[in-house]
């Protein structure tokens, strides 16, 4: 209780004496009705709660004298601010009780001043209007003389300002700092008010069908709709985009509707020209709340308007400065400002790093607004990124070395890619619907180099084969046979190589009708890449060659060098050694010699992976170990991984296991981070070998069960044999043998699916020694005489010889097993070794394990 008196003050020159109110006025204790339907925001209750605590009764104090709640026309702002007012007066937080005032700081016709919020303030206090002086600054010195009396009677208040349009409106009535706590709601960001601000966001999907479902039966309990047409009303949510406003009023429609079927409304709000239109209930309406935002954002800043109108018309969901200005038709800084006004006002929102997009129904809003400016906003953005991709497109594939001026363009390429890829795409689609067949082609051709270094093939293959129709429906056959080129590459990543072959075959044709030759030595290394991952390797040495000779004809150094290396990985797979080293050697003077780092990388890594063929496993490691220290001067995170892995293969060669675990780790990680998950299959496999040897058998299995599942995962047959293969080795460590099995029968079968003899070879082999440790003898010997005579036709004397003597020593096993046996009947004298009773080897790696060398080309 007060105790009443009187508070005497000199205001511009004039005597005033206010008479205290004995009570708590009757206003402050009758704050507007809060919504009953209130969901998804708990979070930001606590957050405005926790801003006001240290203005309670046993507070720390030093709280702040205002805070804001911040966002969108219709996000909720008002409806939140109302529920934490009630919560905390009801809680007894405020003894004084709670004041709210609407500030209609939009309604321009409505907009309340410093004055007239003091006059409205002053009639909720019970000042008797008789007594309230003329003049913003005298009513306002009142307003404080009250408030501060009614602190000195430790009776704080909570005073909440609603929909202030900006910091002008609030900072004439704040009562001081540490008195009574303001709240402020705003469309805006308030920057000229020293106050934490909270941005409230529109309810994820989950909480926005909860609202509107609550927001229903809140009018008719037993209404059953939504339940019973889940897809509708997931239809519902969507179009409402998030927004409690648009929610609220679908869910009127359907209460002052009983027999519309959620359905039906959903159909009706699918069309965007229209859906604005559709969101009205008689008493809400989401234009009309966004009216008022423009209405406001027109008369504050012409250019941020026109920017609003015109940047809805981007063809992506998000747009950037750049892509705003292209739109807009303003140059950059103007509309770096505009975008920030309309980012202060909720009207756009970031969307990602230098991203910004428009919420969708005030994207539908900004759509509806004429403008004569809008038929030229997308041929100008169109003509901006045609023009920017062409500059910027082929320094986005380049990994050249750091520290350099083409790294930063590199570096600077990448990041315009990843701030207007939406833009670009969405773009591309724009053009291809429109048959703009110029503008796919150059969209689909400048978007490649950075799609193909981030290996994120499934658009660009989309991409490419908008890019062939659109170069078949101009006559244009070079162009056809780039598409073809391109699409080529990137089906042979993603393991499509049939398809591979016969585009890179319709490229080479092409591109030898026009007279290309650099166009056929693309087509013709790739073709050959192609070949050899389907193990036609004859077919792509011919092609590399082809490739090889055709660069030399156009005086392409690179391009020889790609030939040569690509040339070199085949030889390897045919056993020809010598000659791939010295394909490999080729390649790397080549690449010295143009002082390309990245092809010199390749070309070590290559190198280094047919000298531990032929068992020069110490210039093997020094090959892989100056592959990576090139890849990673060139910031080449994939071919970093491939040199890892194979210099792990190496280290294992010369038992150096524990380095070779740690290699095999970073190739995996490198994997894992560039998401080349058949990289990360090659690795988890080395892994488990490594981890083999040092006798971390169930760490090595659970590594092997990895990779296998990721070479299925990446339908590549031949990685899948060679883990099965090596599983089984490491199930037979463990004893179980039947299992062991089971996995070499697999790696056998898919070994000969892929027509690997020598594959095949080393799964016999493995085979016929897990037959031998479950005592099936007769089976065991079958299967390595099937191994020996594959090894004999692979013209591998190293693995024969290692079969042969398995078979002797199973031999030798089966006799001492019979001379036991005929001793035990009495048929023989004992034999000289009487331990000798079963099969005593073990499981010995023999199958071919290098890692495929990074592709060339």
């Amino acid at each position: 209780m007060f105790s009443g008196g009187t508070v005497s003050m000199l205001v511009q020159g004039q005597h005033i004496t206010v008479r205290l109110p004995r009570d708590v006025p009757d206003a402050l204790r009758g704050l507007p009705p809060v919504s009953a339907v209130f969901t998804g925001r708990e979070r930001e209750l606590a957050d405005v709660a926790a801003l006001l605590a240290p203005f309670v009764p046993g507070g720390k104090g030093g709280g702040y004298a205002v805070s804001v709640v911040a966002g969108m026309a219709g996000v909720g702002k008002s409806a939140l601010v109302l529920r934490v007012a009630h919560d905390l007066v009801a809680a007894g937080w405020f003894t004084g009780g709670a004041m709210f005032l609407g500030l209609r700081g939009y309604d321009r016709r409505d907009r309340l001043d410093p004055d007239s919020v003091a006059v409205e303030i002053l009639g909720i206090l019970g000042v008797p209007g008789e007594i309230v002086p003329a003049g913003a600054q005298a009513r306002l010195a009142v307003v404080r003389t009250v408030l501060a009396g009614l602190a000195d009677a430790g009776h704080r208040v909570l005073i909440v300002l609603d929909d202030a349009s900006s910091s002008d409106q609030i900072l004439p009535v704040l009562p001081g700092a540490g008195i009574h706590p303001v709240l402020v709601t705003s469309r805006h960001t308030l920057i000229g008010l020293d106050a934490p601000t909270i941005e409230l966001r529109v309810l994820p999907d989950r909480a926005a069908f909860d609202l509107l479902a609550t927001a229903l039966q809140a009018k008719h309990p037993r209404d059953t709709r939504l339940r019973r047409n889940a897809r509708a009303a997931r239809a519902l949510v969507g179009m409402c985009a998030g927004l409690p406003l648009a929610l609220r009023i679908v869910a009127g429609r359907l209460a002052t509707s009983p027999h519309l079927a959620p359905a039906a409304l959903a159909a009706d709000l699918a069309d965007g020209a229209r859906r604005l239109d559709g969101l009205d209930d008689g008493e809400r309406a989401v234009r009309a709340a966004l009216d008022l935002s423009y209405a406001h954002l027109l008369a504050a800043d012409a250019n941020a308007a026109s920017v609003f109108r015109l940047a809805a018309e981007s063809p992506g969901v998000t747009f950037t400065v750049d892509a705003a200005a292209a739109l807009s038709g303003l140059d950059r800084v103007t509309a770096m400002r505009a975008l920030a006004e309309l980012e202060r006002a909720h009207l756009v929102e970031p969307a990602g790093t230098g991203q910004r997009r428009m919420h969708d129904l005030v994207r539908l809003h900004a759509h509806s607004i004429p403008d004569p400016d809008r038929e030229r906003a997308v041929p100008r953005l169109i003509a901006y990124y045609c023009t920017r991709v062409g500059e910027v497109g082929v320094a986005a594939g380049d990994s050249p070395a750091l520290g350099t001026p083409e790294a930063a363009k590199a570096s600077a390429a990448r990041q315009w890619f990843i701030a207007e890829r939406d833009g670009l795409q969405a773009s591309l689609e724009h053009a291809a619907n429109r048959s703009d067949h110029d503008t796919v082609i150059t969209l689909a051709f400048g978007l490649d180099p950075y799609l193909d270094h981030i290996r994120d093939f499934a658009p660009n293959l989309r991409d490419l084969q908008l890019a062939l129709q659109a170069a078949e429906a101009l006559g244009r056959p070079h162009d056809a046979a780039r598409a073809l080129t391109l699409r080529g590459f990137a089906l042979r990543e993603v393991r499509r190589f049939e398809e591979a072959i016969t585009a890179l075959e319709r490229a080479r044709d092409l591109f030898a009708a026009t007279d290309d030759l650099t166009g056929q030595a693309r087509a013709w290394n790739g073709l050959g890449l192609a070949l050899r991952e389907v193990r036609r390797f004859e077919e792509a040495i011919t092609a590399h060659e082809h490739a090889r000779d055709f660069y030399e004809a156009t005086d392409n150094p690179n391009g020889q060098a790609h030939g040569w290396n690509s040339l070199g990985a085949t030889l390897r797979e045919v056993r020809r050694f010598e000659e791939a080293i010295t394909a490999h050697e080729h390649a790397r003077h080549l690449h010295e010699a143009t002082d390309n780092r990245n092809g010199q990388a390749a070309a070590w890594n290559s190198l280094g992976l047919v000298l531990g063929e032929v068992c020069r496993f110490k210039d093997a490691i020094i090959a892989h170990e100056r592959a990576r220290d090139l890849f990673e001067a060139t910031d080449d995170l994939t071919g970093q991984a491939a040199a890892w892995n194979g210099l792990g293969l190496a280290l294992w060669e010369v038992r150096r296991f524990e380095e070779a675990i740690t290699a095999h780790e970073h190739a995996r990680d490198l994997h894992e981070t560039t998401d080349n998950p058949n990289g990360q299959a090659r690795a988890w496999n080395g892994l488990g070998l490594a981890l083999r040897e040092v006798r971390r058998f169930q760490e090595a299995i659970t590594a092997l069960e990895r990779a296998r599942d990721l070479f299925e995962a990446t339908d590549d047959p031949t990685g899948q044999a060679a883990t099965w293969n090596s599983l089984g080795i490491a199930l037979g460590d463990v004893c179980r043998f039947e299992e062991a099995i089971t996995a070499c029968e697999r790696a056998r079968d898919l070994f000969a699916a892929t027509d690997n003899r020598n594959g095949q070879a080393g799964a016999w082999t493995n085979l016929g020694i897990a037959l031998g440790e479950v005592r099936r003898f007769e089976e065991a010997i079958t299967a390595c005489e099937r191994a020996r005579d594959l090894y004999q036709a692979t013209d591998d004397p190293h693995g024969r010889l290692v079969v042969e003597r398995l078979l002797r020593s199973i031999r030798e096993q089966v006799e001492a097993i019979e001379a036991m046996r005929d001793h035990a009947t009495g048929k023989t004298a004992p034999p000289s070794d009487p331990s000798a009773s079963g099969f005593s080897g073990s499981l010995t790696l023999f199958f071919p394990k290098r890692e495929q060398p990074p592709p060339s080309g």
